[in-house]
């Protein structure tokens, strides 16, 4: 590559590096071997990214067990139906309109299409094992006995969200707003809860032991752990 154009790079691996090279239009390159194997304007990089955090994610989980991608499509094609609570005081809007009783798959395809307030669904006893929901809104939900078993919810908002007796084994709470949550008699058991909020959540000494990580995470007492 010219030495000119240089301008930004680091190594990923001792193969694989990115560059920035500047310009009228900018450019993001991608180097294997020092040789460019891809060229990427802003708005590529920028969907790239998108599309890295989805893939790394799945990674993510399919490491951890290969059989979850069929559990995964399982859910896609299952019949999990969710209703709106009666309860609900939050102001609906286009954006967050829950049509009464909706299947699993619609929750699904909707939070795919980037709509991520869930707030006050009824989810109980719902099988959404090894589901890949982060950044999703489910203050107030009710997961009371549900299946989240290792569910990506890194950066979810769980605030106020009833967790009763629900399998929470291995799930990906990173980030997560579990403020208030209530997780009593919740399955913890190597559960991610690094820089998770727990504040005022209902949750046990003995349960939080079972989780894997607890690194910078809010506990219930409004503690840091380190």
């Amino acid at each position: 590559m010219d030495e000119q154009h240089e301008f930004w790079q680091r190594p990923v691996s001792d193969t694989l590096s990115i560059e920035i090279v500047p310009g009228e239009q900018p450019r993001l390159l991608i180097n294997r071997h020092g040789e460019a194997v891809a060229q990427l304007k802003l708005s590529e990089a920028r969907a790239l990214i998108e599309v890295l955090n989805v893939a790394i994610g799945e990674l993510f989980i399919l490491q951890r067990d290969p059989t979850a991608l069929s559990r995964v499509q399982t859910l896609l094609a299952g019949d999990i139906t969710l209703s709106r609570r009666e309860n609900s005081h939050r102001t609906t809007t286009d954006k967050s309109r829950i049509d009464g009783h909706i299947k699993g798959q619609e929750l699904v395809r909707r939070y795919r299409r980037g709509e991520r307030w869930f707030g006050r669904v009824d989810l109980h006893l719902a099988d959404l094992e090894g589901a890949d929901l982060r950044e999703i809104d489910l203050t107030g939900a009710d997961l009371s006995g549900a299946n989240l078993r290792r569910a990506n919810l890194f950066y979810a908002t769980l605030a106020e969200a009833n967790l009763t007796q629900a399998n929470l084994e291995e799930t990906g709470f990173f980030h997560a707003n579990l403020r208030g949550a209530d997780l009593s008699q919740a399955v913890l058991w190597r559960a991610y809860l690094s820089r998770a909020d727990l504040t005022g959540a209902r949750v046990t000494p003995e349960q939080l032991e079972q989780a894997t990580v607890l690194r910078k995470a809010n506990l219930p007492n409004g503690a840091k752990h380190e």
